[in-house]
């Protein structure tokens, strides 16, 4: 009888450190859910706030270059002969638009190459232009819109806005 007495307490003591154990894995799990859920939070804010700043970057990034112009289809080397892509620049306007030329001063800030950035493969790189203000760009996108073929040296020329590279890709999906 003393046996069964003291078998009962051991099993009475032993469900009790069994007992405690499951509540103390159960708030264990209970704390550890609570973290990842936390996390969880945490990461979808981040994943918002890094959206508005890469937002925020694309509005500075297109206003900087808001009175670019992008130039496609010179080819290589045009610019030694004409000593610059401002000359060329300036040979386009003379050809294509010499009354917009006579109405206001084409005013270059700076002109150079560029890679292309949607086929990193091709030889030809683009001819961005910097001018002073944004309306002698609006201009001359109007202008080459009504004449609807912009030419150099007999060969078709494109005339784009340079904006940066998340508005092609936007505008695709």
């Amino acid at each position: 009888m003393l046996e069964i007495e003291t078998l009962t307490k051991r099993t009475g003591t032993t469900e009790t450190s069994i007992t405690n154990r499951l509540q103390e894995m159960e708030q264990r799990i209970s704390d550890a859910e609570d973290m990842i859920e936390k996390i969880d939070s945490s990461v979808k804010e981040n994943n918002k706030d890094k959206k508005v700043l890469t937002q925020n970057v694309q509005e500075i990034w297109d206003t900087m270059k808001r009175p670019n112009l992008r130039i496609i289809g010179i080819e290589e080397g045009e610019e030694y002969q004409l000593k610059g892509t401002e000359n060329i620049f300036n040979k386009i306007i003379e050809e294509n638009f010499p009354n917009l030329k006579k109405e206001i001063p084409m005013k270059i800030q700076e002109a150079y190459r560029t890679p292309n950035r949607l086929d990193q493969k091709k030889i030809s790189h683009h001819i961005i232009i910097k001018t002073l203000n944004i309306q002698n760009k609006e201009r001359l996108l109007r202008a080459a819109k009504e004449k609807s073929q912009v030419t150099y040296k007999d060969r078709p020329l494109r005339t784009t806005s340079d904006f940066s590279m998340e508005i092609p890709k936007a505008s695709k999906a």
